[in-house]
């Protein structure tokens, strides 16, 4: 056997025997896990700060006309200021059980980010790199001047988690690019150990979580992404946070994925079932009918002969008999007609129509008012005649007053 043989030889049976460890590998019910790095990759559960654009632990102050696109929220702090002019496209929770729960799943998020297993450093700075899904980790100081390029691989759920251990800091109009996404990527995650400060007009993709507090210039975009402090504050002048281009309109779907609607399933119509015709009843063998050769029964049927027999009904086959009539055999009585369908009712009358209605009496006139007759002067009192009753008589003549004289 030479020598090149015998490699071959022991090839095959190194090949035999890691099949046969495979096989009983499987067989037992054994499952080979996912590196701990392949782990890594699946999105940071952000719980109820889910539907947070803005989240901030101590207040959130705004100058100018902002505009978040999600929930506004803050606690345990309760100050929320500069709304308006500030725009609020979802809800206010102002240190309530919203926005408290939610700052506890923060809290749960920020330690998942910052224990998973990084696949890269960083280093300090991100301009004019171009890095694919996975953990990227600095313990320093990590800015932003220019472009970072986030390039998807054609995976709209493509995971980037950055671990930076203090500050996060992009020069003005620096920008945060994704390429080779079907969608917006919604899961890139940007764990800060302190502060995060964006610079004037930054283009900026992800979900900042920032141990103290978050601050934007003048025009810097968050889009998509969400702005989230623990303890600090976050501060907004003229920026836009949309979260909301990763959010389900109501439930997220059956993929699970943040930003995926359910879709909706139209019902099909259900098929229209068209009545199928009923049989027609077939002649019962007791009642005799008109023979098939006769399309309608003759009133007095001739009488047979022996050279043309004519055809008999009988009692048990409504089918006529090919023989023709013995000598001996009385013929056949002829056929019934069928009874004359009976004639279809008359329709009924029509209805009588209504009566006319009787005319209104005419409406008499009330009799016109009497004007009132003047009031009769009384008629002066006439007085009455001399020697009449009541009448007044001669006055009666003075009687002279006579002095009688005294005695001496």
């Amino acid at each position: 056997m030479t020598v090149n043989a015998a490699l071959r030889a022991r090839a095959r049976r190194g090949l035999r025997g890691l099949g046969l460890v495979l096989c009983g590998t499987f067989a037992s019910g054994v499952v080979l896990a996912p590196s701990p790095a392949y782990a890594a990759n699946g999105p940071v559960p952000l719980g109820a700060a889910d539907r947070y654009a803005v989240l901030a632990g101590e207040t959130v102050n705004n100058v100018g006309n902002s505009v978040i696109g999600g929930d506004l929220g803050v606690a345990p702090g309760e100050t929320l200021t500069g709304f308006p002019p500030g725009v609020v496209n979802g809800e206010r929770h102002p240190n309530d059980e919203s926005a408290q729960h939610a700052q506890r799943d923060l809290a749960s998020a920020y330690d998942d980010a910052s224990n998973r297993v990084s696949t890269d450093p960083t280093g300090t700075e991100l301009g004019g790199k171009t890095l694919a899904p996975g953990v990227y980790t600095s313990t320093d100081a990590v800015a932003l001047t220019g472009t970072l390029t986030l390039d998807a691989r054609g995976d709209a759920n493509a995971v980037f988690v950055f671990q930076l251990a203090t500050t996060l800091v992009t020069g003005a109009d620096s920008q945060v690019r994704v390429v080779n996404s079907p969608r917006p990527l919604c899961n890139v995650y940007w764990k800060v150990g302190t502060s995060a400060t964006l610079g004037s007009d930054t283009e900026f993709v992800g979900v900042i979580m920032a141990l103290d507090s978050v601050s934007l210039n003048p025009g810097a975009r968050v889009t998509p992404g969400a702005v989230l402090a623990r303890d600090g504050a976050v501060t907004l002048d003229e920026n836009t946070v949309n979260r909301a281009s990763c959010l389900p309109a109501a439930s997220p779907g059956a993929s699970g994925v943040p930003g995926r609607p359910t879709p909706s399933v139209s019902p099909s119509p259900s098929p229209s079932v068209s009545p199928s015709p009923s049989p027609s009843p077939s002649p019962s063998p007791s009642s005799p009918s008109p023979s098939p050769s006769s399309s309608s029964p003759s009133p007095s049927p001739s009488s047979p002969s022996p050279s043309s027999p004519s055809p008999s009904i009988s009692s048990s086959s409504p089918s006529p008999s090919p023989a023709g009539p013995t000598p001996t055999q009385a013929p056949a009585s002829p056929a019934e007609p069928p009874a004359p369908p009976a004639p279809a009712q008359p329709e009924q009358p029509p209805v009588q129509p209504e009566q006319p209605a009787q005319p209104e009496q005419p409406v008499v006139p009330e009799e016109p008012v009497l004007p009132e007759q003047p009031v009769v002067p009384e008629q002066p009192v006439m007085p009455a005649e001399p020697g009449q009753p009541g009448a007044p008589g001669p006055a009666a003549p003075a009687v002279p007053n006579f002095e009688v004289p005294q005695g001496p």
